[in-house]
């Protein structure tokens, strides 16, 4: 029904149109042929198709309008904030880590003079297994790669002799 509707209201306005115009070409009763009766008629006509296509629309469904609203947007700042205070959260745990790390003689000690970390091993640290030693440097590669961007690896240097043994890399470790 609404698409016989709407090409009515299209007919008849293409026909107010053209007996706006000409209107000897849209006048096929008797009588006065006047710009006036054509767009009294053909007007009326309009008139009628669009207020029954607004009768004949049918209505939209609640489950349509649902899946067209679009969906609402978080605050963007209180998002920031808990991602910030989730960083500082971890930050703090992996400095409490890492002194951990220095109290049991891992590390003898932990600097960053450069953008590179260096993180000087003790003892207990080539009494750990492999994975025990990648998870400690990468405490102490998330810490400082979240501090400075550009500390992209730690230098991992003997404790006693001050001499590099390897790298923590993102992609793991690589000792010499």
């Amino acid at each position: 029904m609404i698409v016989f509707v709407t090409l009515a209201l299209f007919a008849s306005f293409a026909a107010l149109l053209i007996g706006l115009i000409r209107p000897r070409w849209m006048t096929f009763w008797r009588g006065r042929q006047s710009r006036g009766r054509v767009a009294a008629v053909y007007g009326a006509f309009c008139l009628l198709f669009f207020v029954l296509g607004i009768a004949t629309v049918p209505p939209v469904e609640q489950d349509a309008v649902e899946a067209v609203a679009p969906e609402p947007v978080e605050d963007v700042s209180a998002s920031q904030e808990q991602d910030e205070l989730a960083l500082m959260r971890a930050q703090g745990e992996r400095v409490m880590s890492i002194e951990r790390a220095i109290d049991s003689g891992i590390f003898v000690k932990v600097e960053s003079p450069t953008p590179w970390p260096r993180a000087y091993v003790g003892t207990d640290f080539y009494n750990l297994t492999d994975d025990a030693k990648r998870d400690v440097l990468k405490t102490v590669w998330m810490y400082y790669i979240n501090e400075n961007p550009e500390a992209d690896m730690v230098i991992i240097r003997d404790g006693q002799t001050y001499e590099d043994i390897g790298r923590y890399y993102k992609h793991g470790l690589a000792l010499d």
